[in-house]
């Protein structure tokens, strides 16, 4: 990814249970801050496996702030409102909050030679995640699909 040289990446995931709950859960959201957290990784017992694998997408030693691009993000907001989109836009998170696990898993894994600027774009719908991806990369927008059995059945999510 690297190798692209993007000036942007938009990413799609269907992280909404990490930053909301049942009683307000958006169809769709995309996040328009300036930078976006990944907290520090926290102690975890030994035999804590699945919490163990969780922390791999944290920070190693303290919080990261990754850059973000507003202004795209924005205009995506008036674009779908325009087109009758129901969209929450996000502007920060509280305090005890962070970017969800498609987002700082890019950032880990794949975006950490450089500090490109993400949008990220938040689904309530597996399936809808997969389902752009998949139409946007036969657009020619470079998109990585993941799911069962790389991630949890019904978790399916693009990147």
């Amino acid at each position: 990814m690297q190798a692209a040289k993007l000036d942007v990446l938009i990413i799609c995931g269907d992280d909404q249970h990490e930053l909301f709950n049942d009683d307000l859960m958006p169809p769709l959201a995309v996040y328009y801050g300036e930078t976006i957290r990944n907290p520090a990784r926290t102690p975890v017992p030994a035999d804590a496996w699945y919490k163990q694998a969780q922390m791999r997408r944290m920070e190693d030693k303290q919080d990261a702030h990754y850059p973000c691009h507003p202004a795209l993000a924005l205009h995506l907001i008036h674009g779908l409102v325009e087109r009758e989109f129901d969209v929450t836009s996000m502007k920060a998170m509280r305090k005890e909050q962070y970017e969800g696990h498609a987002f700082s898993f890019m950032h880990r894994f794949y975006l950490a030679e450089g500090m490109v600027p993400i949008v990220p774009i938040m689904l309530f719908n597996a399936k809808l995640s997969q389902d752009i991806a998949r139409d946007l990369f036969a657009e020619g927008v470079y998109v990585i699909g993941f799911f069962f059995p790389v991630v949890a059945a019904g978790q399916a999510r693009g990147c």
